[in-house]
């Protein structure tokens, strides 16, 4: 499996926040670590503001949320079982379901990614229920 390869300037970055789930108490470790890493994967947004050019935003923004992971869809606690080692898992798998960057250059603001609730919701043993209006 091929891994996505990200070069960033980390000085570009001025600020940035994110939000991310607090998931329940699990009944062992394999489930906490699926269930920590699956709220961030699936349920987290992060905003960077940044100072760079808006072509290399545009290009990067897509290869960021763990969307672009081969493994995006599958909860955690499955997805370790196929690996010996855990950091042969695709780094990719352990990216923010949302990214927003704004640059501070041009005021453009670049976005990729979604939130995934109903599997959020899955990996913390709750049922699905839709957001309201939809």
């Amino acid at each position: 499996m091929e891994s996505i390869s990200l070069i960033v300037d980390l000085t570009a970055i001025r600020t940035g926040w994110g939000i991310c789930p607090l998931p329940p108490v699990a009944s062992d470790t394999i489930q906490a670590l699926g269930r920590t890493n699956d709220a961030i994967r699936y349920g987290s947004t992060v905003y960077y503001n940044v100072k760079d050019k808006d072509e290399y935003l545009k290009e990067i923004i897509k290869k960021v949320p763990s969307s672009a992971s081969p493994e995006y869809g599958r909860l955690f606690a499955t997805v370790i079982e196929q690996y010996d080692d855990f950091f042969d898992i695709d780094p990719q798998f352990f990216s923010p379901a949302e990214i927003w960057l704004t640059n501070l250059k041009s005021g453009r603001s670049f976005h990729a990614g979604a939130i995934r609730s109903e599997i959020v919701q899955a990996s913390f043993g709750m049922e699905f229920e839709p957001p309201i209006g939809r």
